[in-house]
């Protein structure tokens, strides 16, 4: 059950970012206005938005490598942990520093920060039953 519940979660968040990333790649200013965000046609601003969205696309195969093959499975939670809580990390700080954003971005953000939670305590906490007897046997 605990691989089970792995492979959903790095498939959902991985299907997720994968997403998003291309979205950002293909149709950057149509995915903004989802959000309220409206840019110009500038190349430079454009080349700058969608810079990251490779980056995200990289890390959505390897999660969802990791929900189809265990061996990648630590890596890929890891991986997710840390791009979806850089996200929310990071706009948790622009709202500091910047004011509140939109409502979608304010979503954005909480979702960002809950699968990172999701994926680092999954990490963290559901070792598999290998590592549980091995744990087991050092406190023996």
């Amino acid at each position: 059950m605990r691989q089970v519940m792995t492979r959903v979660l790095l498939a959902g968040s991985g299907a997720l970012l994968g997403v998003i990333g291309g979205a950002m790649l293909t149709s950057t200013q149509a995915f903004l206005q989802t959000s309220g965000v409206e840019i110009s046609s500038d190349p430079s601003l454009l080349s700058e938005l969608k810079a990251p969205s490779v980056l995200l696309i990289v890390a959505a195969m390897v999660m969802i490598a990791g929900s189809a093959r265990t061996r990648f499975a630590n890596t890929a939670l890891i991986l997710g942990g840390v791009v979806y809580g850089s996200y929310g990390l990071a706009r948790l700080l622009g709202m500091a520093m910047n004011g509140m954003p939109s409502d979608p971005l304010i979503v954005a953000t909480a979702i960002e920060l809950a699968l990172s939670a999701l994926l680092l305590g999954r990490r963290l906490y559901a070792a598999t039953p290998a590592q549980s007897s091995r744990l087991q046997a050092q406190h023996v």
